[in-house]
């Protein structure tokens, strides 16, 4: 019996230890892979999302052209990051002039402004999945 359990519990530490934690960092990483520059990368306020009521520990905007962009913020938590991919979902919905592509993974959003062609910004959040 001791076997089993000292067995289940080396599958699952070593389960854990290949799971990758994602950071903006990482992000920014896989954003390059993608074919974004950052070289005119923006560092976003605490405030950026201080419309739904909520607060970023940190944000970077990467200016794809002069209109469009993809944003990386990161929340204090995954229910953060939820909340605020809800409001921007739905304000997408509402006001289609507003359009905006999202994804999140753990605490990170990442957010493509509509401009961009569907198939353009899936490729841009898919660096995060």
């Amino acid at each position: 019996m001791k076997k089993i359990i000292l067995s289940l519990l080396l599958i699952v530490l070593l389960s854990a230890c290949g799971s990758e934690t994602i950071t903006a960092q990482s992000v920014e990483e896989n954003l390059v892979k993608a074919g974004v520059d950052v070289a005119n990368k923006e560092t976003l306020g605490k405030d950026t999302m201080s419309l739904i009521g909520l607060t970023i520990s940190e944000g970077v905007r990467y200016p794809l052209d002069e209109k469009d962009s993809v944003r990386v913020l990161v929340f204090e938590s995954n229910k953060d990051a939820k909340t605020a991919k809800k409001a921007l979902d739905e304000l997408s919905e509402s006001a289609p002039m507003l359009l905006t592509y999202t994804e999140i993974k753990g605490n990170i959003l990442v957010q493509v402004t509509g401009g961009v062609e569907k198939s353009v910004a899936e490729k841009y959040l898919a660096v995060i999945k």
